[in-house]
């Protein structure tokens, strides 16, 4: 008893401190293009399609852009099911009191970095970020970039939310930063708190694109 144990523990040890496999990576050909959440956006994102089989999320990057000011703001990531155009929450993941340089500052591009306490994701999933309690003067936006490292995702539309409504919105080079780590286990079914944009969105709005280049 006492050898399985240990052979136990030892298996465990070594799946938690296994290296996290990239699973989808769009961090290579910037476009110096973002999307704006000051275009009366409350969330932005996509739907796409990890490589691999690792499905257990532990990390997320996303580049953001900010043309405003420096400042400070709140931050929440947000993972669904695909659905028309988004089905049911996954989990959500937020950061508070973000710094968000100037353009005097790396010309205002930075990265955020969420541990998503391996969550559980399907081959296909769509995330989302939300960004609020902006300082003022912050004007931020979520970068584009194209083509894609790793993964797969159409580049003809993405995902939005504006009040209560989801929209599918139409154009192209539409795949934001996204750089996702998975490593191999079980995975965590992390439940979002309730919100009736979950249960209640389901009708695809399609909408013109309006992504705004940089200024550096």
């Amino acid at each position: 008893m006492k050898t399985t144990r240990t052979a136990v523990l030892l298996g465990l040890l070594t799946a938690a401190f296994a290296p996290a496999a990239v699973v989808y990576d769009n961090s290579g050909n910037d476009l110096a293009q973002s999307f704006f959440w000051s275009s009366g956006w409350d969330e932005l994102g996509d739907q796409v399609m990890l490589v691999g089989t690792d499905r257990q999320i532990t990390s997320a990057q996303l580049q953001l852009f900010n043309l405003g000011v420096a400042g400070t703001f709140d931050a929440t990531l947000r993972f669904y099911n695909e659905g028309s155009p988004v089905g049911a929450g996954l989990g959500e993941f937020t950061l508070t009191n973000l710094a968000a340089p100037d353009l005097a500052t790396a010309g205002g591009v930075f990265t955020l970095l969420f541990s998503t306490s391996g969550l559980l994701a399907p081959d296909e999933v769509i995330f989302t970020l939300a960004v609020f309690n902006q300082s003022a003067g912050v004007d931020l936006g979520l970068n584009l970039l194209n083509p894609l490292v790793q993964g797969s995702s159409a580049a003809g539309f993405s995902i939005r939310r504006a009040g209560s409504s989801f929209s599918q919105e139409v154009g192209a080079d539409l795949n934001y930063y996204l750089v996702l780590d998975a490593g191999s286990g079980a995975g965590t079914a992390v439940v979002p708190e309730p919100t009736p944009l979950v249960l209640t969105l389901w009708g695809v709005v399609l909408m013109v694109a309006r992504k705004r280049p940089r200024f550096r």
